[in-house]
């Protein structure tokens, strides 16, 4: 049966893109896509101006959808390139600190904001004995913020945010694939495999992402002038202006003469190649593998890939072979009249976001997508979700059990019937009755009765995680934070990760849950003290099974 994805939104400065995809047997299809341009000044280098008006031509997109209507409130957005920042990072392999204890201090170093400033996520896309890769994206918190607020004005809840280069790169190197986890130490200089340009074109802006084969390296983005594009197309190709605002838009194949639209576009195309070249220049002496290779190949998408010519123009210019990106084959999509080539090509990076799992997974799985939501948030829906979990399985459990019993029970009584049946017969009827079976049938009420008993017992030892789940985020300051994935029920008690912003509130952290009558014991290492500020956490909790099976404990 198929699953229906959270919607995807895109924009440039000019058009506005909503992609919703259904899942099934790892294959995706277009359940329902809606496309509107945008009047110049609401969005700026990727940015959004006027969240209000912006959420009004969102929701006018929503009722919009074809071939099918859009389903459901969650959305996933993306950032704008220009303001958004990915890492690729080298760190020690160590049994004895957990990556997640490290991620923040390496996160302080590498990306040019305060850390209090910033939103990040990270997942381990490489590891050997020696060495772990890691891939970091972070962006203004007051961006991801404003990205939040925009869809709440437009009726939407954030499945995920992520920055543009991550959707592009799902949309063609395949969203099933997952980043290589090998412990082996034999990788040479031979082994390396050459990095790969992706470069995504649309009427306003050019995204440029270089990338390993597992994470990606280097990202940049520059402006296209949208109108001045538009009119020299319709100018010299002696074209219908909506003809090419669609053309524009969608990137449908229009067939328009290769030499004429070289020849109109070449301005704008020397533009890319010089920028193609800096690119190259960079990758041609930085390397995360320690191993700095010339890129070999580009692969192009966006609108703008579908007009005729332009990627052997930019070869020839660059000195480096360009193909235009197959999305239908590698996320895959399944082809309809609607989405072709062109069209999934064109929408890359809509088609990408919308094709990202949701599952949260641990952070040391690297195919774990990254999401810049703020962790605030992310906390509390997992918390949610285990919460949910406890919730289902309690009552599943409850009322299966109930119902068991109730089997049982009434089997009893059935058993205890007929023998109290056969028994009057024995007495007042002159039948004989098998002494035998008469004591078979006695053995098996005994039996029910004591799997009935034991049932009970059962029922009665079971923990019951919700309460405590509450009480624990209601006990919870505000600058401390759970990582809920990586909480664990150890055999010594519930072992929890977490980040405190101070030393103080976690201290006060610590005392709160001292006084919680779940727990009778909370257990903090020294090592969780040694810093003053912004510090990471293990603790471990040993719980009151009494208060944990009890009903009544708030």
């Amino acid at each position: 049966m198929a699953s229906t994805l959270p919607i995807a939104i895109t924009f440039t400065d000019r058009t506005l893109t909503l992609v919703q995809l259904e899942s099934q047997r790892n294959r995706y299809k277009l359940r329902a896509y809606a496309e509107l341009d945008l009047p110049e000044g609401l969005v700026v280098d990727g940015e959004v101006q006027d969240s209000a008006r912006v959420a009004e031509y969102i929701q006018a997109a929503l009722k919009a959808g074809t071939p099918a209507s859009f389903s459901g409130k969650q959305a996933v957005l993306h950032l704008p390139e220009q303001k958004t920042f990915l890492r690729a990072l080298e760190l020690p392999t160590e049994k004895e600190t957990p990556i997640a204890e490290r991620i923040p201090w390496m996160v302080d170093e590498q990306i040019p904001l305060p850390i209090e400033k910033m939103t990040y996520d990270w997942h381990v896309t490489r590891r050997t004995n020696s060495e772990t890769s890691v891939q970091v994206a972070a962006a203004p918190t007051d961006l991801v913020e404003e990205s939040l607020t925009l869809l709440q004005e437009a009726g939407l809840a954030p499945a995920a945010v992520e920055p543009t280069s991550s959707g592009l790169y799902r949309a063609i190197q395949g969203a099933t694939r997952t980043p290589d986890a090998s412990t082996s130490e034999t990788t040479t200089r031979e082994d390396v495999q050459p990095p790969v340009l992706y470069l995504s074109l649309a009427s306003s802006d050019a995204t440029f992402v270089l990338l390993s084969p597992e994470e990606i390296i280097y990202t940049s983005s520059i402006s296209l002038p949208h109108d001045e594009i538009s009119s020299a197309l319709v100018s010299a190709l002696s074209a219908e202006p909506e003809a090419v605002a669609s053309f524009l838009r969608s990137g449908h194949d229009d067939q328009w003469d290769e030499e004429q639209t070289l020849r109109t576009l070449k301005p704008f195309l020397d533009t890319l190649a010089t920028e193609l070249s800096k690119v190259l220049s960079f990758a041609g002496t930085h390397s995360t593998s320690g191993t700095a290779q010339k890129v070999n190949q580009i692969v192009l998408s966006g609108p703008l890939a579908n007009l005729p010519g332009v990627d052997s123009y930019l070869s020839l210019q660059v000195g480096t072979p360009i193909s235009k990106a197959d999305v239908l084959t590698s996320l895959p999509l399944v082809s309809t009249k609607l989405v072709t080539d062109a069209f999934a090509r064109a929408h890359a990076i809509a088609f990408g976001l919308a094709a990202r799992a949701h599952a949260d997974a641990s952070p040391e799985e690297g195919a774990r997508p990254l999401n810049l939501l703020p962790r605030t948030i992310r906390d509390a829906r997992a918390l949610a979700k285990v919460r949910s979990r406890f919730i289902t399985s309690s009552v599943a459990i409850v009322m299966g059990a109930l119902v068991f019993l109730g089997y049982l029970y009434g089997l009893q009584f059935v058993l205890q019937d007929a023998i109290n049946e056969r028994r009057t017969l024995a007495d007042h009827v002159p039948v004989t009755v098998e002494d035998q079976t008469l004591s078979e049938m006695e053995l098996l009420v005994d039996d029910v009765n004591a799997l009935a008993s034991r049932t009970q017992q059962v029922h009665t030892q079971r923990l019951r995680w919700t309460p405590f789940l509450v009480d624990l985020a209601q006990r919870t300051p505000e600058n401390v934070r759970i990582a809920s994935s990586d909480m664990s029920i150890a055999p010594e008690g519930v072992r929890i990760n977490g980040f405190a912003t101070t030393r103080e509130e976690f201290l006060a952290f610590v005392d709160a849950l001292g006084e919680s009558p779940y727990i009778v014991a909370v257990t903090s290492p020294s090592s969780n003290l040694t810093l003053s500020e912004n510090l990471t956490f293990v603790i471990t909790v040993t719980l009151d099974q009494e208060s944990m099976r009890s009903d009544t404990v708030l």
